[in-house]
């Protein structure tokens, strides 16, 4: 079987033929930092979850850590189309599992002067790859509701599916989670916004050229 192009490849985008490696410019950042937010609004409620803020006539929500990460795994050398990892895991506010990008809190201090190893750290932990800040790429951040002061820090992180290990988390509900892997319409077509946001971003960059080999 012939060896095969997807995702970012000619017959994906506009025709034209997939640019070569040296030739791409990516925006990348070596460290990402959490910019700093007004603490100085009026507290109405506080738990160890979220506090919910007034600020003038306006209320809204603010999560522990402030602002979040969110990541899709990228499988950067597949014999088959599916390629794009996400979680499925179970979300209490449904009462249901659903097919999400991974994600995680920027609730330590010693995440929030260095996103992208924060993203390193939650791939072991839900994923069970090892990986290293240069497989990680940062798709820019995302406001995630006029309800909410949180921004969402959006990731592709690319792995070998091949060496995929346990998941270190020790959560009960997160061990319940699984990695499931998705050919792109598959992806598009989850309910999830930040899992269609960084793959949208990844295709317009057109950084996504990649070959397919018989296994």
């Amino acid at each position: 079987m012939d060896d095969k192009t997807t995702w970012g490849s000619k017959e994906t985008f506009d025709g034209s033929a997939p640019k070569k490696k040296e030739e791409i410019k990516a925006t990348e950042i070596t460290t990402l930092k959490v910019e700093p937010r007004d603490n100085s609004h009026e507290i109405i409620f506080d738990n160890q979850f979220l506090k919910v803020k007034k600020s003038g006539k306006f209320m809204y929500a603010e999560r522990k850590g402030v602002d979040s990460v969110a990541f899709i795994l990228t499988a950067t050398n597949a014999s088959d189309e599916r390629r794009i990892g996400l979680i499925n895991e179970f979300k209490p506010p449904i009462d249901s599992f659903l097919t999400t990008a991974f994600g995680g809190s920027v609730d330590k201090e010693e995440y929030k002067d260095n996103l992208k190893k924060l993203v390193v750290d939650e791939v072991l932990e839900e994923a069970g790859f090892t990986v290293s800040e240069e497989n990680v790429k940062y798709y820019g951040r995302i406001f995630v509701s006029t309800q909410m002061s949180q921004f969402c820090y959006l990731f592709a992180v690319d792995v070998d599916k091949r060496k995929q290990g346990d998941p270190t988390t020790t959560d009960p509900l997160e061990m319940k989670s699984s990695v499931v892997w998705m050919t792109l319409p598959e992806a598009l077509n989850t309910e999830d916004w930040k899992a269609i946001t960084i793959i949208t971003k990844r295709l317009a960059e057109k950084q996504s050229y990649a070959v397919v080999r018989p296994a």
